[in-house]
């Protein structure tokens, strides 16, 4: 068929393309926190955080929140 079996994290007919939640060169998988709006991130490894989460993960939350649950 002229694909390849990609490695874990790539995607495409030469895995020359990362699959969603996972970035780089390397394809490393983005490991968005429970603050994150989704499961995927930029080319950078920074995730999109809901309101008040902070951090590239958004695991922690912003100055004067504190996290009860999954929200800040």
């Amino acid at each position: 068929s002229g694909n390849c079996n990609c490695k874990t994290g790539f995607t495409g007919a030469k895995c020359t393309s990362c699959l969603s939640g996972f970035y780089g060169t390397n394809c490393s998988s983005c490991n968005c926190g429970v603050g994150s709006s989704s499961s995927s991130c930029d080319n950078s490894g920074k995730c999109t955080c809901f309101a008040n989460f902070q951090d590239a993960k958004c695991t922690s939350c912003s100055s004067s929140f504190f996290l009860s649950g999954n929200t800040c």
